[in-house]
């Protein structure tokens, strides 16, 4: 049973970290996590552009102004140097060996992914049914 589960959907970079420190430090605290990957943040997962700084705004794709703190927050994320969040994730899965990264099978399929590649980078491709059996016995749930 896992202690959590997060449900990441977007490729966003401020997203996409903040679901990667969370299943690394639930793991250092020995609690068992699954990792749910969806649409942007399988693509970007699958392409190894989680690391680009891409932080947008649903009001800017939308034509409106950017809001003023955007800049500065992507300026600041690139100048912090964080590490890698692949190399995060890695070690949450090898140190702690209670974390399962998971690809929605629809998103795969909708996103025209071949199984076989996608197989390679995760454990397990798995679909809605069996997310919600994992997540309905898990103490915590997250969706990003």
């Amino acid at each position: 049973m896992s202690a959590l589960v997060v449900f990441l959907h977007s490729h966003a970079y401020d997203r996409v970290y903040q679901a990667i420190s969370l299943i690394l430090t639930a793991s250092a605290m020995g609690w068992p996590c699954h990792l749910f990957l969806f649409y942007g943040a399988l693509a970007s997962y699958m392409e190894g552009t989680w690391d680009d700084v891409n932080i947008t705004d649903q009001n800017v794709k939308a034509g409106a102004a950017a809001p003023a703190w955007l800049p500065e927050l992507e300026k600041n994320l690139e100048l912090a140097n964080f590490p890698s969040l692949y190399e995060m994730l890695q070690k949450a899965r090898t140190e702690s060996g209670g974390v399962a990264v998971c690809a929605c099978s629809t998103s795969c399929k909708v996103l025209g992914m071949d199984y076989g590649r996608v197989r390679e980078e995760v454990d397990e491709i798995i679909g809605l049914p069996t997310m919600l059996q994992i997540a309905g016995d898990a103490k915590h749930m997250i969706y990003i």
